[in-house]
């Protein structure tokens, strides 16, 4: 019982082409994941760094506000980091914005521009301490808001 040469043939191309098929969707879907992985990655980063700047930013209104509650005068030297640090954070949080913009999501975007617009609404801030309680609530809020948000965005419980 011998099997014909063109019947051994095409069930040769057949079996050729189901592994050839089946190893080309195996690499589509292998980088399709892979893909997927390194977008999720740079979107925590880009979160990440989000996160650490508002953390930052709050640092200024923060210590100047722990020390008028605990009576304690601030440094010259301090004052002078804590500025630098609040002017480096704000123009950090713009910078993050603007290049992770396509890594963010729309509700992220849409939650540091009202971030902004809060920071900017200063009608009812008529003393120092006022504009620190100011600074460190809307920047909080945001903080934690913002973090609530990249959970949600990359799916973290």
């Amino acid at each position: 019982m011998s099997i014909p040469l063109d019947s051994l043939a095409a069930q040769m191309l057949s079996s050729l082409l189901v592994a050839t098929f089946g190893a080309w969707l195996a690499v589509q879907l292998a980088l399709r994941r892979f893909r997927a992985e390194k977008l999720w990655e740079k979107r925590a980063v880009a979160y990440e760094r989000l996160i650490e700047t508002l953390h930052n930013a709050k640092k200024y209104s923060s210590e100047h506000l722990n020390a008028h509650y605990e009576d304690n005068e601030i440094s010259d030297d301090k004052k002078a980091e804590l500025t630098k640090i609040s002017r480096e954070s704000e123009a950090e949080v713009w910078k993050v914005v603007d290049i992770g913009s396509f890594l963010l999501s729309e509700e992220a975007l849409k939650l540091i521009r009202a971030y902004r617009a809060a920071l900017a609404d200063t009608k009812d801030i008529h003393t120092w301490h006022d504009h620190l309680d100011h600074d460190y609530g809307v920047t909080d809020k945001c903080l934690k808001t913002i973090i609530a948000e990249a959970k949600r965005h990359l799916a973290i419980k």
